[in-house]
Order: C-alpha cells, then structure tokens, then sequence
C-alpha cells in the first residue's frame, strides 16, 4: 500500500508514506481497541452467566457482609480433616520420618527435580560420545537420588506413604524409568525411551512452592489454573465439537479442492483427521488467508467441469471461514481466557480473605492435633486450648470462655464439637453477625446439603446443647451457688 503508484506502474518504497498513518490508525483502532470491546463483552457475560449458575439472582440481593459469610462458607465445603500420620515407635524409622518431613528435605528433592530437568534437556544432533556418557551417568545419579528418596519415605512413612497422591506421582515416575533403562538394555538402544518422564517430575515444584513467601505470585497463578480445569476441560470439549462439525462440512464442500499452494497431498479437507488438524490450525487464525485463497479457486486455474469438482466457492468459502474463526478464535478462545482470569482475580482476593487456602491449611494441620484419626470432632474442654494455638490470623487468644460462648458451637452428646462448626465461630468472632434474610437462609440451606456430602458424620450426630447455653447454665449454678452462700451466712449470723 506505501509502495503503490498506480495501476500498471511498477512499485516503488515508501512512495506514498502518508498511508504509513491509516495503517496505524486501523489497526489500532481495528485491532486493539475494536477486538478488546469484543473480549471485554465475552468476558463480562460470561462472569454474569458464572455467577448465576453458582448463586444465581440471590446472590444481588445478599449485602456484603452476607457476600462475605457466604464465600467463606463455600471456602469450609471443600476441605476435611485428615488423618495424622504418626511417628514410628522405633528411632531408627522415626529418624527417617522426620528427615521426609523436614523443609530442607523437600528442598534438596526440588533442586534436584530441576538439576535433572536440565540434564534431560541437554539433547541435541550429533552430540560427541563423551556428551552423551556424561548424560547417561547422570540421569543414573538421578535416579539413585528418586530411589533413596522413596526409601527414606517408605522407611519414615510406611503405609501413609501412599496417602500422599504426590508420593504416588512420584513413585510412578521413578517405575517408569527403571522400566525403560531395562527396556533399553534388552533392545540394546542408544537412549532410555522412558527417560523423557522425568520432564514430569517438575510438577512436583508446584507442590512446594509454599516453602517460600516469594513463590506467592506463581502459587496465585498455580491455583488459578487448577481452579480453572474443570471449566477448561468443558470449553475443550465444545472446542472438540466444533472441530468436529466443521471438519464434516469441510470434507463435503471442499473434499475434493484441487491441491496448490496451501492445500496439498498433506493439508487437506479430504479426510476427517486432515480436517481436524488443519482447523486445529486455523483456530489461532493463523496463515488463513492462504487456505482461503485455496478454498476460493476458480477458472482457469482449476477445471470447473471435471467430476468431482476442482474449483471452490468464495461465497461458501468466505462464509465458512469467517463463521470458523469468529466461534473459535474470537468466542471460545477469548472464554479461555475469561475463565483463568477470573479465577486468577478470585486467587488474588482470596490471598486478603482471612479463610484462603493457607489459613484452612493449617487450621486442618493443628486440628490433626487434637483429632488423629479424623473423625471430625474434639473434646470441648481441649477447644479453648486448640483455638489459642491456631496461626495469627484465625487465632482466638486466652481467656477465650466468652468468646466460645458466642460461637454458640451446637455440642454432641460426647461433649464434643464439629470442625465445620468450630470455623463458623471463628467466623463469628471475627466478624460478627450476619443479617438473617430470606434469601441468605436459601444459600444456607444449599450449603447445608453440600456440607452432609462433605462431612457424612455431621448428619448421624445428636447435638444436645449449645456452647452458649453451657455458659448460661454455668452462669445460673455460679448465681445458685452465690445465693446459697449468702443465705448460709445470714442464716448463721441470726442463729447466733
């Protein structure tokens, strides 16, 4: 366009420099500004349609202390008490039980993960002899490292080793590998063809990234994406559909294009794979004018006679592209990313709510304490004790009788209180209480059937009393037992 001269003249650069302006300006205006309002629409309408299917319209009529009661109260469904792994009873496996759970342990492991990570990298064409030796005993290095690992954790941990979903991970990785050093040396092959597993193994980092305060903004980013799976995976298979939907109608109206500059024996519409992966490509739009001018050909360059037929449609082919790449590269990928940014938003926030993940972490860590076989309860006369000992944030500092009765925590029969109920007085300590609205008793009631899935126990157990009606009745026996001695006294006083 800035070369151009006229028709029929040759071009000649920057010939008309001017046109340099109307460039920028359009695709600023068309390619930033434009395709942002677009995004922002998506996103926006889909973090409305979200909440309506988590709350639906109550969740406007709710004030924000309600808002906040309510967060915390999803927060406490998606955690439980865990069983508390013990000690062994001998010093030699206790020995080992405490290295596996020590920090620096964890450390040394995470160092190495990343060593190895880099060794396996270290691959290239042609590398000289002594290279790939220096590789070979390394990646034998690493794998003694993994197996004195696993031994110090089986040792120290025995069965509660594999209560631990990354002890399996791991344990998994390790068989692999020494899978494929005795595949290899019964094929006698030149590599481990296991070997590239270990790029796994870097997963495990994510794991210990609370070790460090610096870590918070990749732990932020971490749980944002996990949190984000389930909708992702959903949004994949509707990906899959559309794919799918297309590439059927790709194979019937452009099965048989004849092949030329983009469109060859390999990148085709002939079979349903080739389909499949040439939109796969397509959804990042990318080189999609060339596969358009393909779809588009016409006489002479094809034969528009012969059966079946060469040549393409530009009405169809402008109608197919264009519908394809709106839904998937401006609809469904811009959702992508409305989801991740939306649960990166909640991560954020969640870092100031006093109930994140952190702070749940470790109340279910203390409580393991007071509770080892996880059965959800603890003693009431142990509470007092175990609220006084709970991080800065959730602590309830001694003397804490006044502030128990207020948590107004229902009692079992036992003299026993539920965790469920211990975090809603904490809750209840911290912030006060809560509106009651006939529109928070209905979110109440919804999480009350999640909270019977979660906690079965809770269901089956018969509350006799509250904390607050013990301190009352403590109360009336201490005012009795204060009459009583007056009346003593005075009584005493005029017999005499």
């Amino acid at each position: 366009m800035v070369d151009f001269r006229g028709p029929d003249l040759a071009p000649e650069k920057d010939y008309n420099k001017k046109y340099y302006i109307f460039a920028v300006v359009f695709i600023f205006i068309g390619g930033f500004f434009s395709l942002n309002l677009f995004v922002g629409v998506v996103v926006n309408t889909y973090k409305y349609m979200h909440k309506e299917v988590e709350g639906g319209d109550i969740l406007l009529l709710l004030t924000e202390t309600q808002k906040f009661y309510y967060r915390a109260m999803v927060k406490f469904s998606r955690r439980a008490p865990s069983i508390l792994v013990e000690p062994p009873k001998d010093k030699f496996s206790r020995l080992f039980y405490r290295i596996s759970k020590s920090w620096w342990f964890s450390l040394i492991i995470c160092i190495v993960i990343c060593a190895n990570a880099t060794v396996v990298a270290i691959q290239f064409h042609a590398k000289p002899e002594f290279v790939r030796h220096i590789r070979k005993i390394w990646e034998a290095v690493f794998t003694s490292i993994y197996f004195v690992e696993f031994l110090i954790k089986i040792i120290g941990q025995r069965k509660f080793y594999f209560k631990d979903y990354w002890n399996i991970f791991s344990l998994a990785i390790l068989i692999l590998d020494i899978i494929g050093e005795i595949i290899q040396q019964v094929l006698q092959t030149s590599v481990n063809l296991l070997s590239f597993v270990y790029a796994f193994r870097i997963l495990q980092i994510f794991h210990l990234l609370h070790l460090a305060k610096f870590f918070t903004n990749i732990r932020l980013l971490t749980y944002a994406i996990v949190g984000s799976f389930t909708s992702l995976l959903h949004l994949s298979v509707l990906m899959c559909l559309v794919i799918f939907i297309y590439s059927i109608l790709g194979m019937s109206l452009f099965g048989h294009i004849k092949h030329h500059s983009l469109i060859d024996d390999f990148v085709n519409f002939e079979t349903l794979i080739n389909s499949a992966i040439l939109l796969f490509r397509l959804s990042t739009a990318e080189d999609y004018d060339s596969v358009y001018k393909d779809l588009t050909t016409e006489y002479p360059f094809c034969d528009p006679d012969k059966i079946p037929k060469q040549c393409g449609n530009k009405v169809i082919a402008t109608f197919y592209l264009l519908t394809y790449v709106f839904l998937t590269n401006h609809l469904i990928t811009n959702i992508f990313i409305a989801v991740i940014l939306d649960n990166y938003k909640e991560a954020i926030a969640e870092e100031r709510f006093i109930f994140k993940e952190d702070n749940l972490i470790s109340f279910y860590k203390d409580w393991k304490q007071y509770d080892p076989k996880a059965t959800q309860f603890i003693a009431y006369e142990k509470l007092s004790t175990f609220l006084d000992g709970l991080n800065s944030e959730l602590r309830v500092a001694k003397p804490n009788k006044v502030a128990l009765a207020f948590m107004d925590l229902p009692i079992t029969a036992g003299n026993k209180v539920h965790c469920l109920d211990v975090l809603k007085g904490i809750m209840r300590v911290k912030f006060g209480t809560v509106e009651d609205t006939e529109e928070f008793r209905k979110l109440c009631e919804k999480m009350q059937q999640k909270y019977e899935n979660m906690f079965p126990e809770l269901k089956g157990s018969r509350f006799v009393q509250t904390t607050m009606n013990l301190k009352r009745m403590d109360r009336a026996a201490r005012i009795i037992q204060n009459r009583l001695k007056e009346y003593k006294a005075v009584k005493q006083m005029y017999s005499k």
